[in-house]
């Protein structure tokens, strides 16, 4: 949980001091708010406070670095990255524990011209930390650029 509530202290002190940040929601096998900085080059940080509606998992936090445009498809672009996914544990013998995992995220991104942005994403996470394992993150989302 401590290390929950410090990646959050540090992903908001990142995206507070943003100039091109936007942020929005989430929905799929995690559900909650997702937020995005761009970078030089393509680049981007995104990050998402979400929670899970299966029985086992709580709230979880993830932050991906990614490499925007790798592929232009009309007015859409394909993006992959990589980055992090600490998960709360809710159930079982591993209640109030903490699950870390290595995230390959893996969209598609649609940006209007009124500042919205529209993106579906899958992203691959193998559990490292308490008991290992693997999942498939897939989720719906929009965000508003500030």
């Amino acid at each position: 949980m401590k290390l929950l509530i410090a990646s959050i202290c540090l992903m908001a002190c990142t995206f507070a001091s943003a100039t091109d940040l936007s942020g929005g929601l989430i929905i799929g096998s995690h559900n909650g708010i997702s937020g995005k900085m761009d970078l030089a080059n393509n680049r981007a940080i995104d990050a998402g406070l979400t929670f899970a509606i299966d029985s086992m998992y709580g709230f979880s936090l993830h932050g991906d670095y990614l490499f925007e445009k790798v592929k232009t498809l009309g007015s859409s672009h394909l993006y992959l990255g990589g980055g992090l996914r600490a998960t709360q544990i809710k159930n079982g013998s591993d209640n109030g524990r903490t699950r870390l995992g290595l995230r390959a995220p893996i969209g598609l991104s649609y940006a209007t011209s009124s500042k919205v942005e529209l993106f579906a994403e899958t992203a691959p996470v193998v559990y490292i930390i308490n008991n290992g394992g693997i999942s498939l993150d897939l989720g719906l989302g929009v965000r508003f650029q500030f």
